[in-house]
């Protein structure tokens, strides 16, 4: 479960996972199989990550630029002058005092900078903590890039060296284009030699054709790993797409046909060619699951043997599949039967035509975004234009630097580290970390619907909880991969195949529960249920969310909320289904287990009814079912981060015009009005969250991200909490104090 979904979404070009095989819930990312504080993207196509890992390595550089400042004294250091007048700065800066607290939170903590912030024309959201953190990592990161550091350096100059990619053209993938069409029109889809071509495709181009494939640990048994399958097929962002606005379907269809003209067909084959591609994406998107029916994970594990594949949809080829693609399939794992079931028969009623220009299609769309400019900017004009509403595509640094991080995220990652980062940090982070693990066990007598046992039970699960701070320990070993100054395509194809294979092999070898899931430069956050971890990498480890300088009121506002959410992770509505070792298991009594249901349809009610006025579709409601076990650890994380901040406080912390914190016996920032140290804790929690989005991304969000809009995260757990309204004196009834609350932990 990431923190957030920043930088990747849908089936569009991406940034690969560091180890895309895991599933993880992130503070910030795509998708809905993890678990984090910011979204990323659930797909694992690596064509997919490479057209957004611009975006993503912005987080990147941004995170490794502000550890850099936190160099010098010691960890416990009391807060300095500086730092204060700093963080003083930054609040006043931020906040709306003109604004009722008790009336939205977010828009009095967030509200001059809203209004005085601006989305840059190649990005499309903006966040006062993410994306400025991720500017300053992509600055750094291109600072190692650019001064030749090993692997690197030969890659970033590959990557820039844009008059030998537009000499180029399409040359790069003329070959496969040429091997589908040959290999496909000599034979019918139950052919064995089309089979090995869709496995070819996806180990040496990441391109993942009907369906997606990765390698995970095995959730019953999280000692070793099996293979995941699990649906996919179409290009736009979810299955809804294909179902609404037949304007925009309409453009989509259009933009097919421009990238089939500019593959060489003429205009007359390529409309037919489109419309019959976008009607078997269609057909896909019928058969598909909407990402909040894929949440449970008891549904979505079916584990089968080769042969029990192979019954389940006769017309794909599984063992020439998995031959191709270099994959042992010892072990097998289909994320929904009923989608293998209905795409064997799909692919049986459809014509190899059909099919030939789908794959096509699929080749140009995912490699579109690395080949000359035509097609970069026709990809732009729709897939970030159209469906995100940029304005200008990224410039071509901060590309580059997104594509290295994105396929060599270990390597970068350890020249980050070297380069910007200090112990200093971690160590005060693990402090942290200490603290609101004890906050979660404190507060466990005190949820009154577990029984003994199954409070017991959880404490269990909390002693069994690791965690991963900064960076690996071990990092993998690129030397191998032979990588040239003027092979752009051909470096790319290298590395995608080196990933895979290294992934891959790893069936045979016991669950290594210590690798990272995330470079060491990214912008957030992630929980992974089969290794029972919280994960911290360094790039988040730094300002606003945390600065070693700071109040401890501060810190824990910050990336004290972030640890807790996290940690909340391990005990939502997901989360909760597996024990302390990783495995899928009941660990619940049958009435704790039914009040956790109860209380978690409350929140799903609570977050259903907000509606999202700044989408491009105006009806737009949060999803409260696809964004159940982010907005539980939202709300469990600032109660763990509250806990936490009052273990070392006592509850009367009230004295506004006090320079000092009668609560911490800290300096407190100089801000103007005077707040105290509890009103500190909350606007360092929401001044994170800052943000602004496009319309048109927004949508998107809602539609397939499991994170809650900015506002939401920032107003409805506090709306649920009630240190919050006695803080800031709201009243009952009030729009942050309403009469209908929710909660669980």
């Amino acid at each position: 479960m990431e923190l957030s979904s920043h930088h990747r979404t849908g089936s569009e070009s991406g940034l690969p996972l560091t180890n895309p095989s895991e599933s993880s819930y992130r503070l910030f990312g795509h998708g809905t199989d993890e678990r984090s504080l910011w979204q990323r993207d659930s797909k694992k196509t690596l064509w997919i990550l490479l057209g957004l890992a611009s975006v993503a390595i912005i987080a990147l550089g941004v995170a490794l630029a502000r550890v850099r400042s936190s160099t010098s004294p010691a960890p416990n250091s009391t807060p300095t002058n500086d730092a204060l007048q700093k963080l003083a700065a930054d609040i006043d800066s931020t906040r709306d005092t003109n604004l009722d607290p008790c009336d939205d939170f977010y828009q009095y903590a967030c509200g001059k900078w809203l209004k005085e912030t601006q989305i840059p024309d190649s990005e499309f959201r903006w966040s006062r903590s993410f994306s400025a953190i991720d500017k300053r990592n992509e600055l750094i990161l291109r600072s190692i890039a650019e001064s030749n550091w090993p692997v690197i350096g030969t890659m970033w100059k590959s990557c820039m060296d844009l008059d030998r990619i537009e000499n180029a053209g399409m040359a790069p993938i003329k070959g496969v284009l040429d091997n589908i069409h040959y290999i496909a029109s000599s034979s019918d889809i139950t052919s064995p030699q089309f089979w090995t071509l869709m496995g070819d495709l996806r180990r040496l181009y990441g391109i993942s054709t009907f369906f997606e494939l990765t390698l995970a640990i095995d959730a019953e048994k999280p000692s070793q790993y099996m293979i995941y399958l699990f649906q996919g097929g179409f290009s736009l962002p979810d299955r809804s797409y294909y179902f609404e606005n037949p304007d925009r379907l309409s453009k989509y269809q259009q933009h097919i046909t421009n990238m089939l003209t500019l593959s060489g067909q003429d205009a007359s084959s390529a409309t037919t060619d489109a419309q019959s591609v976008l009607q078997f994406e269609k057909s896909i998107a019928q058969i598909s699951f909407a990402p909040a029916d894929l949440r449970d994970p008891n549904a979505t594990y079916n584990a089968l043997t080769l042969d029990e594949l192979q019954t389940l949809a006769a017309s794909v080829q599984f063992s020439a599949f998995f031959n191709g693609s270099h994959v042992d399939p010892v072990r097998l794992n289909v994320q929904k039967k009923e989608f293998f079931a209905s795409l064997s028969s799909l692919l049986t009623q459809t014509s190899m035509s059909t099919i030939i220009a789908y794959l096509k299609w699929q080749v140009l769309h995912r490699t579109s975004s690395q080949l000359s400019a035509a097609f970069r900017d026709e990809n732009f004009a729709f897939f970030e234009q159209i469906l995100k509403g940029v304005k200008t595509p990224i410039e071509r640094e901060k590309k580059c630097v997104g594509i290295i991080n994105g396929l060599m995220g270990e390597i970068s990652g350890r020249y980050f580290i070297q380069s910007a980062f200090s112990g200093d940090s971690i160590t005060k982070s693990r402090e942290l970390i200490r603290d609101i693990k004890e906050a979660f066990r404190s507060n466990l007598p005190s949820v009154d619907f577990l029984d003994d046992a199954t409070r017991k039970a959880a404490e269990t699960k909390l002693d069994q909880v690791f965690d991963l701070v900064g960076a690996p320990d071990n990092w993998t070993d690129y030397s191998s991969v032979y990588i040239e100054p003027d092979t752009y395509f051909t470096n790319l194809e290298r590395l995608i195949i080196f990933n895979h294979d290294l992934t891959f092999s790893r069936i045979h070898k016991p669950a290594d529960k210590t690798i990272w899931e995330m470079a060491a430069s990214e912008v957030n956050a992630y929980y992974s249920p089969e290794k029972n971890s919280i994960n911290f990498p360094a790039g988040i480890i730094q300002p606003p969310f945390f600065y070693k300088d700071w109040p401890r009121a501060s810190n824990l506002g910050g990336i004290g909320m972030v640890m807790g959410h996290e940690l909340t992770h391990g005990f939502d509505d997901q989360g909760s289904q597996y024990d302390g070792s990783g495995r899928l298991t009941n660990w619940w009594s049958t009435a704790s287990g039914q009040q956790f249901k109860e209380r978690a349809q409350c929140m799903i009610d609570q977050y259903s009814n907000v509606t999202v006025f700044q989408s491009s579709n105006p009806t737009d409601h949060i999803n409260g079912r696809l964004t159940t076990g982010e907005n539980v650890a939202d709300n469990g994380g600032i109660k763990l981060a509250w806990l936490a901040y009052k273990s070392t406080t006592p509850l009367s912390s009230d004295k506004r015009h006090s320079a000092f914190s009668s609560a911490t016996n800290e300096p407190l920032p100089p801000t103007q009005p005077p707040i105290t140290s509890d009103e500190l804790f909350f606007l360092s929690f929401a001044q994170t969250w800052c943000t602004l989005i496009r319309p048109e991304s927004l949508h998107r969000q809602i539609v397939t991200d499991p994170h809650s809009p900015a506002f939401a995260r920032v107003n409805v757990p506090l709306q649920n909490f009630e240190q919050f309204h006695h803080t800031y004196n709201c009243p009952p009834g009030s729009k942050m104090n309403p009469t209908k609350q929710c909660k669980i932990w």
